[in-house]
């Protein structure tokens, strides 16, 4: 558990690696490898994290209020060949 907003969560830092990697592990748990993951704000983020290490997972990816893709693969300072393919696929 992560917590949100005001909600409660348990004390420590959580990197945006720490949001995809459960979020990849949901997927697995559900056996899902054809996902449409739809993410609003740092949600959205994490589909952008999720297309660069899971690109398997996902048919699509939907994001609305999240930083832009340059902005994000910065952040994650991704190699470039990372960066420009989602740049490709971004609209």
């Amino acid at each position: 558990e992560r917590g949100h907003g005001l909600g409660s969560c348990p004390a420590g830092d959580y990197a945006m690696q720490d949001r995809v990697a459960d979020a990849a592990r949901l997927l697995g748990a559900l056996e899902s490898r054809d996902c449409l993951f739809v993410g609003l704000s740092i949600g959205g983020m994490t589909g952008f994290g999720l297309a660069l290490d899971h690109p398997d997972r996902l048919l699509g990816l939907v994001v609305e209020g999240a930083l832009n893709v340059r902005a994000y693969a910065r952040a994650l300072d991704a190699p470039d060949d990372q960066a420009g393919w989602l740049r490709s696929r971004s609209r």
